[in-house]
């Protein structure tokens, strides 16, 4: 047993240095920063602010509103026809993010762009929730 409690300490520990890695590089990556993702197609690494960190064929990213993002991707990306995920950041759990399908009325209904929701609960209840997330689609 003690060779799988310094396993579990030492990838604790990766995983505590990759979570201050990424807080420590955030603050200075610029939007045009490219993303390595070799089998993704598009991708962006958002802040909670809407700050595009990193991404891959990436337009722009904006905050819309407390929790509410839209990303927008450069042509030939449809919303309407792509397969889109999300996931927050290592620091916004806990909490729940959603990825709208195809083109959003809270994006103005372009159809390059996808709409990000995170939420929060908060006494039981689900409330908006600024959150860095990243989004992937092919």
């Amino acid at each position: 047993m003690p060779g799988k409690t310094r396993v579990i300490a030492s990838l604790v520990a990766t995983l505590a240095t990759a979570g201050l890695t990424t807080v420590a590089a955030a603050g200075t990556a610029a939007a045009d920063d490219p993303a390595v993702a070799p089998y993704a197609s598009y991708a962006a690494v958002v802040d909670k602010d809407g700050k595009l960190l990193r991404g891959k064929n990436v337009e722009q990213a904006k905050r819309t509103d407390t929790g509410r993002y839209c990303v927008k991707f450069k042509a030939p990306f449809d919303a309407n026809t792509a397969i889109v995920s999300a996931t927050l950041n290592f620091f916004a759990f806990p909490g729940s993010i959603r990825v709208s399908p195809g083109a959003s009325k809270r994006c103005d209904h372009d159809a390059r762009s996808v709409y990000v929701a995170a939420v929060k609960l908060d006494n039981g209840a689900f409330v908006w929730s600024d959150a860095g997330f990243t989004v992937v689609a092919s």
